[in-house]
């Protein structure tokens, strides 16, 4: 299966007991027996809710093996972790020579390893040319030793194998008569979840957007630009030029996209959008890709604190709600729906004062500041695609407690 399945529960046993578990909770001194009135009333309800939700799974499988088919746009699979450059150590009996040596070491495929519990195994059988040399101390001092290193695949797809340190131990699962270590010389890294069923058909819904007829508005690129996968969201300018931004520019969209973090995209990302905005491309149109500008601003508030909160808690409680809401993940989106964003080009003073005085232990604000300034603060001077810099890594918020 290509993508995550929903994530809703679909044991019928699991669910029953979920249900006398809250009952149980909820009535004092109940404890379910079998046969009682509500424990059979537990048991049809459990049974009934696995068959909606089996159907509601079934579903959802077949729309998107619909959309594949029909439109051509797919869940996104997930990818296996790879580790490169595993450092084998392969071991052969003093009979093998009488001076150092090279010679083939053949690493068959299905030989497996495990780091941090998670197995790691060879796909194809490699033959590399190994330099030995005489072991001259311990226990195996006679025998002949050699290095080398090769690729190791993850047994499982998915994020959660990207493990491990450098110079690492790994653990040898298959047996073999001349590898007698594997050390890693760098952590695991590219696995990937599979696509939940979920964001799929929420950039299907993105992707839908764009099929209007009667030609292209700005909106109608940013949702396509959300289509592509590393895009979180982005915004669209008609008629600006990035390159040449003081000329109204005809026939010309200047997208601003951000990942998942709301920083900038990489290169690859980049590239991909680029080729994607070129297929849709309208003869005689242009399609820019600009960076979002991030403002830095000082912000300095002043609380006072309820009796049963400590200073430095009070501090942390504000600073975090601050973080949270100005991080440039969130900062411009609409209804917690991550993928949206609305230009907010204005960070104002009484919104930074309702945010602190949602903060545990803030009883009171006293005051806000931006900027060393009473007045609210249009950021980067009106660029389009302002964004503010993560606290702490750039943007300042002060938090003194009274």
């Amino acid at each position: 299966m290509p993508w995550q399945d929903l994530d809703i529960p679909v044991d019928e046993a699991a669910i029953t007991t979920n249900i006398l578990t809250r009952l149980a909770e909820a009535l004092p001194d109940w404890t379910p027996s079998e046969g009682a009135p509500e424990v059979a009333l537990a048991e049809e309800f459990g049974h009934q809710v696995a068959i909606v939700n089996q159907a509601a799974v079934a579903a959802a499988r077949h729309a998107a093996a619909g959309v594949a088919t029909a439109f051509g746009f797919e869940p996104v699979g997930g990818a296996r972790a790879t580790l490169a450059d595993v450092s084998l150590v392969a071991q052969l009996p003093p009979s093998a020579g009488n001076a150092p040596f090279t010679t083939a070491v053949t690493v068959p495929a299905g030989f497996t390893i495990s780091v941090d519990q998670r197995a790691f195994t060879v796909p194809t059988q490699v033959t590399v040319a190994v330099d030995f040399t005489e072991v001259t101390a311990g226990p195996y001092a006679g025998y002949w030793r050699g290095t080398f290193g090769i690729d190791f695949t993850a047994l499982e797809v998915g994020a959660s194998s990207n493990i491990g340190d450098v110079d690492q131990a790994a653990t040898l699962q298959t047996v073999s008569p001349v590898i007698v270590s594997a050390t890693l010389t760098v952590g695991a890294a590219g696995g990937i979840d599979p696509e939940s069923m979920t964001a799929f058909l929420s950039r299907f819904t993105s992707w839908l957007r764009t099929l209007k007829p009667g030609g292209v508005r700005a909106q109608n690129i940013a949702d396509f630009a959300g289509t592509v996968i590393g895009v979180q969201r982005a915004i669209a300018l008609d008629r600006y030029d990035a390159l040449d931004p003081g000329t109204v520019a005809e026939r010309t969209v200047t997208v601003i996209p951000v990942d998942a973090a709301g920083q900038p995209l990489d290169v690859d990302t980049r590239a991909r959008l680029q080729a994607e905005l070129e297929q849709i491309r309208e003869v005689g149109f242009i399609f820019r890709i600009a960076d979002p500008d991030y403002a830095t601003p000082e912000i300095v508030i002043s609380v006072a604190k309820g009796d049963e909160h400590t200073s430095a808690e009070v501090q942390a409680n504000v600073i975090a709600v601050l973080a949270a809401a100005l991080h440039p993940s969130r900062w411009g989106t609409v209804n917690d729906d991550p993928r949206t964003w609305t230009e907010r080009g204005t960070l104002r003073v009484l919104d930074l004062a309702v945010l602190a005085s949602t903060a545990v232990g803030v009883a009171a604000v006293l005051s806000v500041t931006i900027d060393g300034g009473t007045a609210d603060v249009v950021l980067n001077g009106g660029d389009p695609g302002a964004l503010i810099a993560p606290v702490g890594a750039g943007t300042t918020v002060t938090v003194n407690v009274s």
